[in-house]
């Protein structure tokens, strides 16, 4: 019996002191300070835009054409491959005209990133494929 209640009484005040620890209880959600919660859907999410914009132009949602994009392989004698995080690691450090010159339709590898889109485009691609797969790559 002992036991129990001792178990009891440890439990309330682990609940009790995580409860206030966190701010306590607001049961319509509504405080003084906001909503009290972590997940506030109060303040809008901050919106990276030109990664947005790279990110559509590159997915073809821009000029409706979709392509597929491929890399020119050095380690593969000239090889192409599809992009993907480790074939285009070859381009980390790289200028961003590189990226345009590098990158081509895979159905046509004639048609290079730099030809397909406009200068505009093809700074947005760059800065996008730059922060998504941490290229490091310096302005040209």
């Amino acid at each position: 019996m002992f036991n129990k209640n001792l178990f009891i009484a440890v439990f309330t005040l682990f609940f009790s002191s995580s409860l206030f620890a966190s701010g306590g209880y607001s049961g319509s959600g509504s405080s003084s300070y906001g909503s009290g919660s972590y997940g506030s859907s109060d303040t809008p999410k901050r919106v990276d835009r030109a990664y947005e914009s790279g990110k559509a132009i590159y997915k073809g949602r821009i000029k409706g054409k979709v392509v597929s994009y491929c890399i020119a392989d050095e380690s593969k004698s000239k090889a192409s491959v599809k992009v993907k995080r480790s074939t285009i690691k070859q381009l980390k450090g790289a200028s961003s005209a590189d990226v345009g010159e590098r990158l081509h339709n895979c159905a046509n590898p004639k048609e290079t990133m730099k030809s397909l889109l406009t200068q505009y485009q093809l700074n947005s691609v760059a800065y996008y494929l730059n922060k998504r797969y941490k290229l490091n790559l310096v302005r040209s």
